[in-house]
């Protein structure tokens, strides 16, 4: 009995084996989602660029693939376009307890829309548009000289409705079966009429220990460029 056992053991070890073997062969499946982050740059145009400079930061989005060459898209980007910082000053009339004054200027926008893609090729070149919001938000915070921060306050905000329109190429490749891609482009977007605060000149200190804001408003226009990279969410084999 002991040698015919010992065949069924083989033979049920070698069928695992290839049952395993042919797992690892089968094809990586992959869902319909695919998301991406990358740097962006915003160059403000129009009246904006003679109030501000450029801004940087990130931008991430999330698709829905209704098929290759269509997908419905959200994007959210995070631009900061103005940084102050007062180090070094006194905390309640007192040096005992020194901290850094930080104020940042910032964007954050989000929108939803449709993007066109060429479905095949090396390089895939693609236009979007979408509609949604921009809110613009000047910041502060004060922070100890370990650099965390303790306290901080919105100084002014406004939003408004905003559309965005343009186009990029991606350039496909794999990792390990990982359908990822280079992503780089270029939009403009739209903000129309907003109120927002300058570096520099958007918040007077005065002698009282109060402020003063100084808003500007007009339209706040920019192209944004950005590179990152993009990947397809695969679901398993």
């Amino acid at each position: 009995m002991r040698g015919p056992l010992s065949l069924l053991v083989l033979a049920a070890s070698l069928m695992g084996a290839a049952s395993l073997a042919a797992q690892q062969q089968r094809p990586l499946r992959l869902t319909r989602f695919s998301a991406g982050v990358a740097g962006a740059v915003a160059q403000p145009v129009g009246a904006f660029a003679d109030e501000v400079g450029a801004a940087g930061g990130g931008a991430f989005y999330a698709a829905y693939h209704v098929s290759p060459a269509l997908s419905l898209r959200a994007d959210g980007t995070f631009l900061v376009y103005g940084h102050e910082r007062r180090p070094d000053l006194c905390a309640a009339g007192s040096c005992r307890v020194h901290f850094d004054l930080t104020t940042d200027n910032q964007i954050v926008s989000a929108f939803v829309g449709p993007r066109l893609e060429l479905p095949s090729g090396p390089v895939r070149p693609y236009v979007s548009g979408g509609i949604g919001l921009g809110y613009f938000f000047t910041s502060s915070a004060v922070a100890g000289t370990s650099s965390e921060v303790f306290a901080t306050t919105t100084n002014y905000d406004d939003a408004v409705f905003a559309w965005t329109g343009g186009g990029g190429v991606r350039v496909p490749f794999r990792i390990r079966e990982v359908p990822l891609a280079i992503d780089f482009g270029a939009r403009y977007q739209r903000n129309g009429d907003v109120s927002y605060l300058r570096k520099g000149t958007g918040i007077t200190d005065n002698a009282d220990g109060s402020i003063t804001l100084h808003p500007t408003h007009g339209p706040a226009n920019f192209v944004l460029w950005h590179l990152g990279a993009s990947v397809t969410i695969p679901r398993g084999r």
